[in-house]
Formats: structure tokens, C-alpha cells, sequence
């Protein structure tokens, strides 16, 4: 039986707006909420197709609040446009919903690095023909 080697490269990029804090320095406000946009672009490889790889879209959305200056909490929803490999008949469809706690290292005031550990729950279908397999978990 042949083993299939199935890698995936994804590169997402965040987008998060904040909500005005206050103009007055002594009125510090202790959490302040966020919306975000994530996009994304996938690619897929497997060693034993012999045509294009598979390739497309991530989109997603997320919200959160921040408190304190370093840290914060959110929850996301990430839908992974199909992958389809049309030589085979092949199509994968993904999504995840996903919630973190993340720890920003200011390096200025409008850059710096974060660190972040959560769970996410994934949902994917593969179709082949008339079948399909389905599967789902947590990581």
C-alpha cells in the first residue's frame, strides 16, 4: 500500500480594530473590546498527484477583548474555501472555530510580538465521487 505524503502551507494575516479609548489619560478604561478579519491563502501538496495541487482562500472573523496591557482573550471562525483536485474529483472543505488567551511583548507603540494558546475546534469533508468522509476534533 502506498503511503501519501499530504503537507499544507497556509499563511494567514490579522487585521484587528480597537475600540477608541478614552481622550482623557485618567480615565483608563480596563477592557477593550476588538473585531478582526483574517485572510489567508492555502496550498496543498501531495506527492502522489501528478497534477496541479490543490489551492485557495482562508477567510475568517474574530472578537475579543484586551485587558491590560498585555493581554488578551478572543474567539474566531476560520472557513477554509474548498480544496479541489479536478483531475481526481476531489474536493476538502474545512472550518474551525477557535478561542485563545494571547500575551503581547511591546517592542514600540505600534509593534510588537504576542505569544498565544488556545483550542480550536475543526470540521472537515472530503469528497470523492458519490462518498465522503467526514471527521472532526479539537487541537
Amino acid at each position: 500500500m502506498k503511503k501519501s505524503l499530504f503537507s499544507s502551507i497556509t499563511i494567514i494575516c490579522f487585521l484587528s480594530v480597537f475600540q477608541s479609548g478614552p481622550s482623557n489619560a485618567d480615565e483608563s478604561q480596563e477592557f477593550t473590546p476588538f473585531v478582526g478579519i483574517k485572510g489567508g491563502y492555502q496550498y496543498a501538496e501531495d506527492k502522489n498527484y501528478q497534477h496541479s495541487n490543490p489551492e485557495n482562500y482562508i477567510l475568517g472573523i474574530n472578537a475579543g477583548v484586551q485587558f491590560g496591557d498585555n493581554w488578551a482573550w478572543d474567539i474566531g471562525f476560520q472557513d477554509h474555501d474548498d480544496l479541489v483536485a479536478s483531475a481526481t474529483d476531489v474536493n476538502v472543505s474545512t472550518y474551525i472555530v477557535d478561542t485563545g488567551l494571547r500575551y503581547d511583548w511591546r517592542l514600540t507603540d505600534k509593534i510588537g510580538l504576542y505569544g498565544r494558546m488556545g483550542v480550536a475546534y475543526w470540521n472537515a469533508t472530503k469528497s470523492f465521487h458519490d462518498s465522503k468522509m467526514h471527521d472532526e476534533g479539537f487541537s
